[in-house]
């Protein structure tokens, strides 16, 4: 759900591996460029031109990523230029995409009908923007930071809750619980004060929802249905899950594509089910882009006030002024010049875009079905906008001579704000955090920032970085904000929407992963060492009793104890590889007898104390050879730093 890659190796790895298909990236970007004709200089003028494109591009991005299908609608001026689908609605029995008939799940768009809603509700007088979220829930958000979370922003990612991603999807319909008790029993911490930091919330839009669902007095699909879907003649859409029998026959199937096969996925059931649980066709998503592009009107219907329509579309927050920034749930963002509004989405097997050009009257949605689609979905949609809107080759600054002096001030790790602090969700961080390296042609190598393909900036003026690379969206801005004003330490970096805190050297992932290679080493190690070297005093014991001393006690208990936390932890990491590796448990939350196996870090505090304590007795009571004192000490301290590891991810 706009997930926008997952040690995950411990909590994402099977999603990365799937959903960003990282090798498939170069790929797509080839066959986008190939399949991208000249600039034309005269926006849409040509209908059959505009098909002629997209039946290029779609099919380049089928093939490459590969994707099962796509569904694709354009408008403009208020008119529906073109609504077509590509590929297959369902692998299995051939079902084509129909684009007025084959719903998809276009994931976060489904933000975009709460914050209408919302904005539905302020017109009306029921709702302000300003007022204390808590004035209309009949639970309370804790106080924190000294400020309330105001219905302004939840609309704009600023309330400062952490994320959640386990636990985001439910296997069934039975397993769904009402709105407001499963935001009421799954409150997420408080990260940032209120109004500060940028950080997408799913758990933020849909305490938004609530409000609508609260102030309306109807479930928040209904109202969607009443006052949104109706008078825009959107007949084939539903917040419903499953869809109603009447929908549920043309509901394309979302895909897994592994090993050169098409897999077919169940339906996903959305627990916040507001924030991504849409369904809908490219021609109705066609008709709610003109309802925003004509300032609320479709029609003859007016669903919104001009006004606010236009204060929907303008920019409420932005951590910069050169940056792109959130209107009302919309983001907003400039390229070459040109002003796009629009939002994407994303499940396990749907991808989407939907884009908006208010200064040219122009919308573009895009979905695709199968998990590889999420750049496929970015290809399109980039090259729409270089064919016919944005120059293709912008000037590019020289990276200033004395740049590779200053560069260090920006390099090293940055984790995403839009992360959890609070669980073990906590270690999807170390999975593709922001890496910036300095360059010796001057320029800053960003790993991290789209998918795993490095990135590349020159300075443009102070903190502030411009593109040079091609795989960057035109008109990209990265900035770094220092620590305080006139400080060189670097706080945050900042992309389009999105905030990165800079971490100290202890926390970046070489480090952790250091430690967690080092710890399955000696714990191996110390898992073949205790028995092996039990053998061999047993049979020497066999063979030359009166040569052989006796082991103390205290010997015995110091191997086998560290040989239990061992063997204890090497399963413990084993285990919740092999569990957090499918994709399944990271969306549904871990199963019940991993969060039962949580208790091994505590058991291992006090197996790691007799550790210690033994560490010490080795050495006053001269217990094995000195190699053997040696490599027990080492043996601690590692057991140690594991300890400090797994209490740093919040694993106790």
């Amino acid at each position: 759900m706009n997930e926008r890659l997952w040690l995950v190796v411990f909590l994402t790895v099977g999603v990365l591996t799937v959903v960003l298909a990282p090798n498939s990236s170069v790929v797509g970007a080839e066959a986008a460029e190939a399949a991208t004709p000249p600039r034309q200089t005269a926006a849409l003028s040509d209908p059959q031109e505009l098909e002629t494109f997209l039946d290029g591009m779609a099919d380049a991005q089928l093939a490459s990523y590969p994707v099962a299908g796509m569904t694709v609608s354009v408008v403009q001026d208020g008119e529906l230029l073109l609504a077509k689908g590509y590929g297959h609605a369902d692998v299995e029995s051939g079902a084509p995409v129909i684009a007025d008939e084959t719903l998809f799940r276009p994931g976060s768009i489904s933000k975009l009908f709460i914050w209408t809603a919302m904005m539905q509700l302020v017109e009306s007088g029921d709702l302000d923007l300003d007022a204390d979220a808590n004035t209309y829930l009949d639970f309370e958000i804790p106080p924190a930071y000294g400020e309330p979370i105001t219905l302004r922003h939840l609309m704009t990612h600023t309330a400062g809750f952490e994320d959640q991603g386990l636990g985001l999807f439910v296997r069934s319909e039975e397993q769904m619980a009402p709105l407001g008790n499963y935001l009421a029993e799954n409150m997420p911490e408080r990260a940032f004060p209120p109004g500060e930091i940028s950080a997408y919330s799913n758990y933020g839009a849909s305490l938004a929802a609530y409000i609508v669902e609260r102030t309306s007095g109807m479930p928040f699909h209904e109202y969607v249905e009443v006052n949104i879907f109706a008078p825009l003649d959107m007949q084939q859409s539903t917040f419903r899950q499953p869809p109603p029998a009447e929908l549920a026959d043309t509901l394309s199937s979302g895909h897994l594509y592994n090993q050169g096969r098409f897999q077919e996925g169940d339906f996903e059931f959305v627990q916040s089910y507001p924030a991504g649980a849409l369904s809908s066709t490219a021609s109705d998503m066609a008709n709610f882009m003109i309802a925003h592009l004509q300032d609320g009107r479709f029609g003859e219907t007016q669903i919104l006030e001009e006004e606010t329509a236009r204060r929907m579309r303008e920019v409420a927050f932005a951590h910069d002024s050169r940056l792109a920034g959130w209107g009302a749930g919309f983001m907003i963002n400039e390229v070459q010049g040109v002003k796009t509004v629009g939002h994407g989405g994303d499940t396990i097997y749907f991808h989407s875009e939907l884009v908006l050009l208010p200064d040219e009257d122009v919308g573009l949605f895009v979905s695709t079905n199968t998990d590889r689609g999420v750049f496929a979905r970015f290809h399109l949609t980039e090259a729409f906008l270089q064919r016919y809107f944005v120059d293709a080759e912008p000037q590019k600054p020289q990276p200033p001579e004395d740049f590779t002096q200053r560069a260090g001030v920006y390099t090293g790790t940055y984790y995403p704000a839009r992360m959890n602090f609070a669980t073990v969700e906590k270690i999807s961080a170390l999975i593709q955090p922001l890496q910036v390296q300095a360059t010796e042609e001057g320029l800053l190598m960003v790993s991290g920032l789209l998918g795993p393909e490095p990135t590349y900036w020159v300075e443009h003026s102070d903190n502030m970085f411009v593109p040079a690379s091609e795989n960057l969206p035109q008109g990209s801005v990265l900035l770094f904000q220092p620590e305080e004003e006139g400080e060189e330490a670097i706080e945050y970096a900042f992309f389009q929407q999105s905030a990165y805190i800079k971490q100290p050297a202890h926390a970046s992932p070489a480090v952790h992963y250091g430690i967690i290679g080092t710890s399955v080493l000696f714990f191996l190690a110390m898992i073949i060492a205790v028995p092996t070297s039990y053998l061999i005093h047993r049979r020497y014991r066999r063979e030359a009793p009166q040569a052989i001393s006796p082991t103390p006690l205290g010997a015995h208990l110091a191997r086998w104890v560290a040989w239990i936390f061992a063997l204890l932890n090497i399963a413990f990491l084993l285990i919740f590889i092999i569990t957090v590796s499918d994709m399944n448990n990271l969306v549904f939350g871990l199963p019940p007898y991993l969060q039962a196996l949580l208790i091994t870090p505590w058991i291992s505090v006090l197996l790691v104390l007799a550790v210690a304590a033994s560490a010490v007795l080795t050495w006053l009571r001269r217990y094995w050879t000195v190699w053997g004192r040696i490599f027990y000490t080492l043996f601690a301290l590692v057991a140690v730093a594991y300890l400090w590891f797994l209490w740093f991810w919040n694993f106790f």
